[in-house]
């Protein structure tokens, strides 16, 4: 999932610049609990969906925060307490501008109509998946690791014949992938049976 952290040098909004993000909270502000970054400082992770339009989060060349997508704002403790009036579902828009010598933040009833429900925020047990256990989770992730390097495997092979076109390319790949996807999961029973039989040989020069 993507973050976004609002600084002065690239969301600043001035009069004729206006960097606000018009976003739907998936989640009560007040239910967010502090962290400590790497600079000792506290803040704080809320889910949002973008709202609004396609958002750059800094200057041309960086990331993009899709419409309709959700993100995690990532907030000092000052824009938190902004924020904790608002409840999950609350269309807002977030305006960070100069106030004097600071900096400070506009937060309003965003203009955009928006009748979607909040995205759930999905938990190991709320998963999409029906996750009973973290360990039930992991398993799938390396699945989704394991199809992405089929994918990009596939995607290499066939793009390597110029004389495909674009969808003689897409409809291949598309045939090939299951293929794929077969080796790479049975690449890593490969791997996972040498490290048992390693595991198992160094046991057995034990002295007992």
């Amino acid at each position: 999932m993507a973050f976004l952290q609002l600084r002065k040098k690239h969301n600043l909004s001035t009069k004729d610049n206006d960097r606000g993000i018009d976003v739907q909270l998936l989640e009560d502000p007040s239910d967010c609990d502090p962290k400590v970054n790497k600079y000792k400082k506290t803040e704080f992770e809320v889910n949002c969906t973008n709202i609004g339009s396609d958002y750059t989060t800094e200057e041309s060349g960086s990331f993009i925060l899709y419409h309709d997508k959700p993100f995690k704002l990532t907030c000092t403790e000052y824009l938190m307490r902004k924020l904790y009036p608002f409840s999950k579902g609350d269309c807002i828009k977030i305006v960070m501008y100069q106030d004097g010598e600071n900096i400070n933040y506009h937060i309003q009833p965003s203009k955009i109509e928006w009748d979607k429900e909040p995205e759930e925020i999905k938990t190991v047990s709320e998963s999409k998946y029906g996750y009973d256990s973290v360990k039930e989770r992991d398993i799938d992730r390396r699945l989704d690791i394991l199809w992405g390097m089929a994918f990009n495997n596939a995607t290499r092979v066939v793009c390597a014949d110029s004389q495909l076109k674009a969808t003689q390319k897409v409809e291949l790949i598309e045939q090939i992938m299951p293929d794929m996807f077969k080796i790479a999961k049975g690449l890593e029973l490969v791997l996972k049976d040498e490290k048992n039989k390693k595991q198992k040989e160094d046991e057995d020069d034990l002295p007992f």
